[in-house]
């Protein structure tokens, strides 16, 4: 079954990251777009992102080649750019939060897969006793590590 172009947007956010028009004419723009969202999607990479965080992804590469492009055009007060410059920073803290907070439990399920694999993997140990002093010397590291 196919589905219509309206039903195809609607459920694709690849669309959100169409440039308008008025940036056609600025072509280093428009690489410029696409290397910032081709960066701020590698360093969300592994991290889920619900659709709010993907648009915001989004936000803060056309805010800032919008506001690059009148800078460059000199279409902005000092004070302008002052302000748009405050706005789009304070996206940035905003995606770099969920960044945060996203690689830390990235970190946490692999150290505890790590921990458990290796608990696992000592059962190969034959000698009971180096087995046993194993195992306490890992709890500990483990625990040290808050695992």
């Amino acid at each position: 079954m196919e589905t219509s172009p309206r039903a195809r947007i609607a459920t694709d956010l690849d669309a959100a990251f169409d440039l308008p028009e008025r940036f056609d004419a600025n072509p280093e723009m428009v690489e410029l777009y696409s290397t910032v969202v081709s960066n701020l999607r590698s360093e969300a990479r592994g991290i889920p992102m619900n659709t709010v965080q993907t648009l915001l992804l989004e936000r803060i590469a056309f805010y800032y080649v919008s506001l690059k492009m009148a800078e460059r055009d000199g279409e902005l007060t000092p004070t302008q750019l002052k302000d748009l410059t405050k706005f789009w920073l304070d996206m940035t803290v905003e995606f770099n939060k969920q960044l945060a907070a996203g690689h830390e439990k990235l970190r946490e399920a692999l150290l505890m897969q790590i921990s458990e694999m290796v608990m696992e993997k000592l059962s190969f140990i034959p000698d009971r006793d180096t087995k046993t002093q194993l195992v306490l010397a890992l709890k500990e590291g483990f625990a040290e590590m808050g695992l």
